[in-house]
């Protein structure tokens, strides 16, 4: 009888033993479900990122055409400023071929 006991209580202490390795488990199971919780919060967070990496993109990409439109504007400006310095300089020789022009006058009166 005293065996059976000492047996009975053995059999309770391997008992308790598996429940104590059980809820132990459990942590574990908890545990590492909290870890794969964080990993998703630190995927979203990444995908956060790589969004607003994607709109800097795209207004770095919108503020380089606003740059090419403006070059393009000032390269129009450069060669309209070069065509009035041509229409000036033609403007300048016709106001001294008219010149010319009014003194040969002037002598072909003189010679009269």
């Amino acid at each position: 009888l005293l065996l059976l006991s000492v047996s009975l209580l053995v059999m309770d202490i391997i008992a308790v033993a598996m429940d104590i390795l059980a809820v132990d488990l459990d942590i574990h199971a908890i545990v590492v479900d909290i870890i794969a919780v964080d990993l998703d919060i630190y995927a979203v967070v990444v995908d956060i990122i790589a969004v607003v990496v994607d709109i800097i993109a795209v207004v770095v990409d919108i503020i380089a055409v606003v740059v090419d439109i403006i070059a393009i504007v000032v390269d129009i400006l450069w060669i309209s400023l070069l065509l009035i310095w041509i229409s000036m300089l033609l403007l300048w020789i016709s106001l001294l071929l008219i010149w010319i022009f009014m003194l040969l006058l002037w002598i072909s009166l003189l010679l009269i």
